[in-house]
C-alpha cells in the first residue's frame, strides 16, 4: 500500500514540475516562426530536425550578464524549442536545459547528464520570440506562401 502511495506521489510530482515555456496560439506563417526562432537562439542553432519543427541552440553558461559558448565545461546548458501544430494556430514550446558533466575519466569524449530546466531563461527567450514576431515584416505586400501557384 505504501508502496502504491509512494508511486502516485512520484508521478503527480513528475507531472507537475514542468520548467518549459509554451507561446500558444501563434496565427503566423510558419516560415516566420522558424526565423523567430533562429534569431532567437542563444549562441546559434546547432541541431535543426529533419522536418524543421526542433531546434536545439549551442551550449552556453551565463556568466554574470553575459552568455559564454560552453561545450566543453562542467556545467553548460541549451536551448531546445519544439513547433508544435500541423496547421494554424502554432504552439511553440521553449527548454532550457541544464546539463553537468559526470565522468570524462579514460575517455575521449565528456559524459554530461541532465540535471534540470531553466524556466526564469526559457522566460526570457518566449519574450524574445514574441517580441520578433511582433515586428513588421520588410514588405507590406509579401505573400504568405513561397510558392503561391505551385
Amino acid at each position: 500500500m505504501k508502496r502504491t502511495i509512494y508511486l502516485f506521489l512520484l508521478f503527480a510530482l513528475v507531472g507537475c514540475a514542468t520548467g518549459s515555456v509554451a507561446l500558444v496560439d501563434l496565427n503566423l506563417n510558419l516560415g516566420r516562426i522558424k526565423a523567430a526562432v533562429e534569431r532567437a537562439m542563444p549562441k546559434g542553432v546547432r541541431f535543426v530536425s529533419e522536418n524543421g519543427r526542433e531546434y536545439r541552440s549551442n551550449y552556453f553558461l551565463k556568466i554574470g550578464k553575459r552568455l559564454q559558448n560552453a561545450k566543453t565545461f562542467s556545467r553548460r546548458e541549451f536551448a531546445r524549442v519544439l513547433v508544435l501544430g500541423d496547421k494554424r494556430p502554432y504552439k511553440v514550446k521553449i527548454d532550457i536545459i541544464r546539463e553537468k558533466r559526470t565522468s570524462s575519466k579514460g575517455s575521449v569524449v565528456p559524459t554530461y547528464a541532465r540535471t534540470g530546466l531553466n524556466k526564469p531563461m526559457a522566460a526570457v527567450m518566449g519574450r524574445k520570440i514574441m517580441k520578433i514576431l511582433s515586428k513588421r515584416r520588410n514588405g507590406a505586400n509579401s505573400v504568405d506562401a513561397f510558392e503561391p501557384f505551385k
